[in-house]
């Protein structure tokens, strides 16, 4: 049975973010076994956990002696665009944070912080586009087709 739902386990990993929403997983865990080493009971490697949307929140790795050696939680708007990101010690403390600044779709600005909350650098994204035709100017020097002639 272990080895069935480390199977089901394996197979989450990279699934997108509409199949997890679709199949209503809240959460998945990696499990690994160390057998070369001599630890043939299995340890969890990594564990994410997913909002209604299927949209990850949160990332914690561990090593082989069950120790956190990475934990990350994020924070997204309303049209699913990652606004936060944190990064915590092993005892859930805020090592770092960064803020995601977005204008009508478009990443603006990305903001990090410290462990006690102040800004340390800023990152600002600046987008040129290309040539749009200027439609008023189409409009106005358009011709006047004539009525179509009939025999």
């Amino acid at each position: 049975m272990l080895l069935a739902g480390t199977f089901l386990v394996s197979s989450l990993f990279g699934q997108s973010s509409k199949q997890i929403k679709e199949m209503g997983i809240k959460s998945q865990t990696i499990l690994e076994v160390f057998i070369e080493e001599g630890i043939d009971q299995p340890v969890i490697e990594k564990k994410e956990t997913y909002d209604e949307q299927g949209q990850i929140t949160e990332v914690i790795e561990y090593n082989k002696t069950g120790e956190i050696t990475n934990w990350q939680k994020f924070e997204y708007d309303q049209d699913g665009n990652i606004t936060g990101e944190m990064q915590l010690d092993n005892k859930g403390r805020t090592v770092s944070r960064i803020r995601t600044i977005y204008e009508n779709q478009l990443k603006t600005e990305k903001q990090y912080f410290d462990s006690k909350d102040r800004m340390f650098k800023k990152k600002i994204y600046k987008y040129e586009y290309l040539p749009q035709p200027d439609l008023e100017n189409i409009e106005s020097t358009r011709k006047e087709l004539p009525p179509p002639e009939y025999p």
